[in-house]
């Protein structure tokens, strides 16, 4: 089913497989901002991109934003929401990028969420943000990297003891310590 769900995809312009690419590292739920800032478009651009997805059913709008967003200047806080049409849809398009490149999606998307977060007031999904930077963490080049997404990964998994979730607590916490000890790499 996978393999099948790739070369539907590769039929698609290359500018939405990209999107279908990217948006697949984001979650099977996504919005059209955090697509944009990971691409680096306008969210107008990046919705474009992803309509051949859209009208080939590979991607649902969860909201009528998304036909606002090919006004000709439309508000900059429009923000479509999507999801995958099947899981099996966003494996496919997850396997067209390579070990390297995957990791290096999720340390920018990891990044752009963790931006977003704090420009929001703290608003935002820690756990989704711990959960892409963690995918990327190969990315992390300094101390600095390492000891940020060490106390990220306790600060999640103190959230998910508060929230009795002990298994995704465990994991944040094994790999805040894992990160912990890259610093003996850097001699720190």
């Amino acid at each position: 089913v996978v393999a099948l769900m790739t070369g539907n995809i590769q039929k698609l312009a290359e500018a939405a497989q990209e999107k279908l690419k990217l948006a697949a590292c984001i979650g099977s739920r996504f919005d059209v901002q955090t697509l944009a800032l990971a691409v680096e478009q306008s969210p107008r651009d990046a919705a474009v991109d992803l309509w051949p997805a859209v009208t080939e059913g590979f991607v649902i709008p969860l909201d009528e934003t998304y036909t606002l967003l090919t006004v000709a200047e439309p508000e900059a806080s429009l923000n479509a929401r999507y999801k995958f049409a099947h899981d099996r849809i966003q494996q496919a398009a997850y396997s067209l990028l390579t070990e390297e490149e995957k990791t290096a999606v999720h340390w920018q998307i990891g990044q752009i969420m963790r931006a977003a977060i704090q420009a929001n007031g703290g608003e935002g999904d820690p756990f989704a943000v711990a959960n892409q930077l963690n995918l990327g963490q190969a990315e992390a080049r300094s101390p600095v990297e390492w000891r940020s997404l060490a106390r990220l990964n306790l600060q999640a998994g103190q959230m998910a003891i508060a929230g009795s979730a002990y298994q995704p607590a465990y994991e944040y916490l094994r790999n805040g310590l894992a990160q912990l000890a890259r610093l003996d790499d850097f001699g720190v």
